[in-house]
């Protein structure tokens, strides 16, 4: 699996996910109507197995079943403070890198896609440990047998953000502006970064702000521009031979209101820092202060990351770890 997400992003998802105001109201039996992610025993699952049918395969699943079912404004929308966003344009690409968040199992579970907490939680008959019936029994809501196949089939495919709304530019918390971005593709391990180079512009004079800082491990370092941002910023990673890869994670939590208000990420063989020799833009646009910015670029192969902070600033571009994956 990549990098942990364990530890730094979604912390609050290890907590039980109480559903409360408007979808809950005053029912006596409310505690059926919790989906704990955080403790409990576990639940069988009554699905089995995925399904080559392509609407099942092609349904969208964030756009046309969690945006319409399950991300009301006192339920899992972005806005709720319920911490299981299923609105967030990116909430898919924080939920697949989750690991194993509570007693319960994982949110969404590749090696056994069928005892995903989320499908089990959509399937379920009655109440049990970890949770109730979802989208609960009140609200007279419920998810036909293809819905249900289809979001099965969505986490055997990758559990991807829908490509129609995807935000290229995300965050840990469900940041990200919207901004334009490749082909949502599964997403791999983290590259290694052995035998990383990188450079940057601009470079400050003090030794504690040097680019090899984003790169050496250490999430307590920093490479920073030392200087306001003014939309000349970039920064080269040399990968040492050519990777194969589809998403560029920036990785800022220590300074998060240091983030680049635009972006722009590139990819090239060209050994070059000449912005001419880039090559095509492969995704734009904004951060914001979640403390992270997660971008699919679709899969690329190439020797050279490009990212541009394009925006401007009054604070310094700050940027802790980077990885590509």
């Amino acid at each position: 699996m990549s990098h942990g997400i364990l530890g730094r992003a979604l912390p609050a998802l290890s907590l039980a996910l109480t559903v409360t105001g408007g979808c809950a109201g005053d029912l006596e039996n409310r505690a059926e109507f919790e989906l704990l992610l955080g403790s409990g025993g576990g639940t069988d699952s009554s699905g089995t197995g995925g399904s080559d049918d392509p609407a099942a395969t092609d349904y969208d699943v964030p756009g046309l079943i969690f945006a319409e079912h399950c991300a009301s404004s006192s339920c899992h929308a972005a806005e709720s403070s319920n911490p299981l966003d299923l609105e967030s344009a990116d909430f898919a690409t924080r939920l697949n890198r989750v690991g194993t968040q509570s007693e319960c199992g994982n949110i969404v579970d590749f090696e056994e896609p069928s005892n995903s907490l989320l499908y089990r939680a959509v399937t379920a008959a009655t109440g049990s440990d970890c949770g109730g019936v979802m989208p609960p029994p009140y609200t007279q809501d419920t998810l036909s047998a293809e819905q249900q196949e289809a979001i099965l089939q969505w986490i055997i495919n990758g559990a991807q953000d829908n490509p129609g709304e995807q935000s290229s530019g995300t965050g840990g918390d469900g940041s990200g502006e919207g901004g334009t971005g490749g082909e949502v593709v599964a997403v791999g391990d983290d590259l290694d970064r052995t035998n990383w180079t990188i450079t940057a512009n601009p470079i400050d004079d003090d030794a504690a702000n040097r680019p090899s800082l984003a790169i050496d491990g250490d999430t307590g370092t920093r490479y920073t521009t030392g200087a306001p941002m003014t939309g000349a910023e970039w920064i080269r990673i040399d990968f040492g031979q050519e990777e194969t890869f589809s998403q560029v994670e920036l990785d800022y939590a220590g300074s998060t209101a240091d983030f680049p208000p635009g972006y722009a990420i590139y990819v090239t063989n060209e050994d070059s820092t000449a912005a001419a020799d880039w090559g095509t833009e492969l995704a734009s646009g904004a951060g914001t202060s979640s403390g992270s910015l997660i971008v699919n670029v679709g899969s690329q192969t190439g020797r050279y990351l490009v990212i541009a902070q394009t925006g401007t600033s009054d604070n310094w571009w700050s940027v802790y770890e980077i990885y590509a994956r």
